[in-house]
């Protein structure tokens, strides 16, 4: 995982794009635009984790599992201020939505990749790959 943690993330992208833009449908922004917004905002994290994260958990000598929680802890922070201003939100409530929203992506990517490799360890994808 921590050799393949960039590519994960940008396979997430799709599907992290269709969350937001299945929860800001009236915001008027197609599928294209908010996966753009989507490159960008990972773009960031990435480099956010090469350049910050790695270093610190390589410093205090911290395990991988604690560094992929501190690059998913950003991401969740980054994403949600990211749509908040992105979309000119001013209320709490707003704030609340682009969290949730936020965190019902990574999740669901969460789930999926690991009901995935679990498909792959136990059937091997019945000899398909």
């Amino acid at each position: 995982m921590k050799k393949y943690s960039n590519l994960m993330a940008m396979m997430a992208l799709p599907l992290t794009a269709f969350f937001f833009w299945l929860f800001y449908k009236k915001e008027n922004y197609n599928y294209t635009e908010h996966l753009v917004a989507g490159m960008y905002m990972l773009g960031f994290c990435i480099l956010v984790n090469t350049l910050l994260i790695l270093p610190i958990s390589l410093l205090f000598h911290l395990s991988s599992n604690y560094q992929a929680l501190l690059f998913l802890l950003f991401q969740l922070f980054y994403f949600t201020l990211f749509y908040y201003r992105f979309l000119n939100k001013s209320t709490k409530l707003q704030l609340v939505k682009a969290f949730s929203t936020s965190a019902f992506g990574i999740i669901s990517w969460g789930i999926i990749s690991g009901l995935t490799v679990n498909a792959y360890v136990s059937t091997g994808f019945w000899g398909i790959l």
